[in-house]
């Protein structure tokens, strides 16, 4: 076997990427539209001293909220453009590797020598680095999302232990006046005649009414509700996990194989809410979807609150919004 030359190989290589470039070229003037194009020259222009491809480029150095809505705002950029490569590409008839590589080379070039290139692989360089570009930013994006609702969490199982080692400090302080309590029911110098009033006057001058649910809590069995004290960190939290989740929500699309799913039913009912700007607190407590949330956490999301209807005192129960959108 005689092995070609090494002149007569690089030849042949040369010619072969020649040819697939003016192929990919004229499939992208033939496909591409001005609308697209538009949107390509667009991303030539600056903003504030940078060139908006240039920003593109660039990754999030953090999970910090300045950072996550850079993100967001390329995320919005680029949909349009993403929206046709996912039509485009496949008429390229190339492998995703090759889609990588092709995008590669935008993050390789200069904006100057971008320009340089025929118009037609500029696009399809553009296009391949969109597709794989918005794919990362998508991934950024769960992995902030992923990373704050853990640090939540981490902080209010955090604050819960913390909250439970204290009552029970204080609880154990209070033994003392707990017993002095019980010796009311047995002192033989308090008359049966006396009203039980003057007894639990007495009592709570002996021991705060407001330290009464601490102390028996730490005597009985059951001990204190640690799920209800993180539920009540995150109630502080509110505010920040609001600002923080909410936009990476609302920028992105969850979905299921199954077609009926209750946690989809619940996201898409807190997204189009969050979308019309709707208050949940204003929010019919019928209408929230409710099947997904486990028997026994249901009495931390809803409270029983008295209200009157027609004059008449009556009980509802209500949907603790904050609590629902962290659940959800």
């Amino acid at each position: 076997v005689i092995l070609p030359a090494y002149s007569a190989m690089q030849k042949t290589v040369s010619k072969a990427i020649i040819k697939e470039r003016a192929r990919l070229s004229a499939l992208g003037r033939q496909h591409i539209t001005r609308d697209v194009e538009r949107a390509h020259r667009a991303l030539f222009s600056r903003e504030d001293r940078f060139y908006v491809l240039t920003l593109l480029k660039k990754a999030p150095k953090d999970f910090k909220h300045k950072q996550i809505s850079q993100e967001i705002a390329k995320q919005k950029i680029l949909k349009p453009l993403y929206d046709f490569a996912k039509d485009f590409l496949p008429r390229l008839e190339i492998s995703n590797d090759n889609i990588v590589y092709f995008g590669s080379l935008v993050n390789f070039y200069s904006i100057f020598r971008l320009r340089q290139l025929q118009r037609g692989i500029t696009n399809v360089y553009l296009l391949c680095f969109i597709y794989h570009r918005y794919h990362r930013i998508n991934d950024n994006l769960i992995n902030a999302f992923i990373y704050y609702v853990r640090k939540y969490e981490t902080t209010a199982k955090l604050a819960a232990k913390s909250g439970v080692y204290e009552l029970k400090i204080e609880g154990n302080q209070n033994l003392d006046h707990t017993g002095k309590v019980l010796d009311l029911f047995v002192d033989d110098g308090i008359s049966d005649d006396i009203p039980f009033g003057e007894i639990r006057r007495q009592a709570f001058g002996i021991l705060a009414k407001d330290k009464f649910p601490v102390v028996k809590a730490f005597i009985s069995k059951s001990g204190f509700d640690q799920t209800e004290l993180e539920w009540q960190a995150l109630d502080e939290l509110a505010l920040t996990f609001k600002k923080n989740l909410r936009p990476i929500l609302l920028c992105l699309n969850f979905g299921n194989t199954s077609k009926k799913d209750a946690l989809m039913d619940a996201v898409d009912f807190l997204k189009s809410n969050l979308k019309d700007k709707r208050s949940l607190s204003g929010v019919t407590p019928k209408t929230f979807p409710m099947a997904f949330i486990r028997r026994k956490l249901r009495r931390y999301i809803t409270e029983e609150k008295k209200v009157r209807f027609h004059g008449v005192p009556r009980k509802i129960r209500t949907i603790r919004p904050d609590r629902y959108e962290f659940l959800v």
